[in-house]
């Protein structure tokens, strides 16, 4: 984390570049640990704000003044300045460290810029993914490690056969499929032909590949999802390329025309949070 800190941040004074002192590097790395005092979802919503927006902080400059400027946890703007690793068996202390389980290992966790924010949990074939979903849900109580996922941005449960999503403090009955369109999920099994040569392709490696790469996200934290009424939500993929393809039209004028246009939504859908 301080590495790529460092590396991903710079600052520009009377023409000339300048990296962060070291000091406010550690500051950075300190002020994005946010206490747990105030729950879980709290602490979880403030890191994400830090994460989309960033903060600023004042240094020293060669003219003996001291001026404020931004600094970031993640370069949206240019995808490969960030770091991104995959631990797996993550091991975790435990807030409540009886005789009996002092720590929780967690399947994989992704880590952007050493912030971990994607935690993945998989079961046997012969396992129902829910049972995945019901241990993320137990991992968020305050007795166990909610210190990790008060980082958290997506969360994934799935077996060979099925894969589900959703972001930290979402119920088992809110955690959804993910689906491409046919262009999309054409390139997608193409690229995953080229990994996959020893087995049948599942619907968790399609889940994982269409989710986790790099640009979609990225895309899925800084622009879809959301806290609403201290409520972290993500969007569903309906209103994922639903919103991609809004924005596409809007942005197209011909003979000084902007195109129009409807989406339909079922009942239930999220057509609140959609607009």
């Amino acid at each position: 984390m301080r590495e790529r800190l460092k590396e991903i941040n710079s600052f520009e004074y009377k023409g000339q570049n300048y990296q962060f002192s070291l000091s406010n590097i550690e500051k950075a790395i300190d002020d994005i640990d946010i206490s747990l005092n105030e729950g879980l979802s709290i602490s979880n919503e403030k890191i994400t704000n830090m994460l989309l927006l960033g903060t600023s902080y004042e240094e020293n400059l060669d003219d003996n003044t001291k001026r404020s400027f931004s600094f970031k946890y993640i370069d949206f703007v240019n995808i490969e300045n960030n770091h991104f690793h995959l631990t797996e068996e993550f091991t975790v202390d435990r807030a409540n460290q009886n005789e009996f389980l002092k720590t929780r290992r967690v399947d994989l966790v992704l880590h952007v810029n050493g912030i971990p924010l994607v935690v993945i949990e998989l079961k046997k074939s012969g396992i129902n993914y829910e049972n995945g979903i019901r241990q993320i849900e137990k991992e968020q109580r305050k007795d166990e490690i909610p210190h990790l996922y008060k980082f958290i941005q997506l969360t994934i449960a799935g077996n060979n056969q099925e894969a589900r999503y959703g972001t930290m403090g979402t119920p088992l009955k809110f955690y959804n499929i993910w689906k491409e369109d046919k262009q999309l999920a054409n390139a997608r099994e193409k690229r995953l032909s080229k990994i996959i040569t020893d087995r049948t392709i599942s619907q968790l490696d399609r889940t994982l590949v269409s989710l986790l790469a790099k640009d979609r996200l990225l895309d899925l934290i800084q622009n879809f999802v959301l806290f609403d009424k201290r409520v972290k939500k993500v969007a569903r993929y309906q209103q994922y390329f639903g919103i991609k393809a809004t924005l596409e039209r809007v942005a197209t004028i011909e003979d000084g025309k902007r195109a129009g246009g409807l989406i339909w939504h079922t009942q239930g859908s999220g057509k609140s949070l959609t607009m």
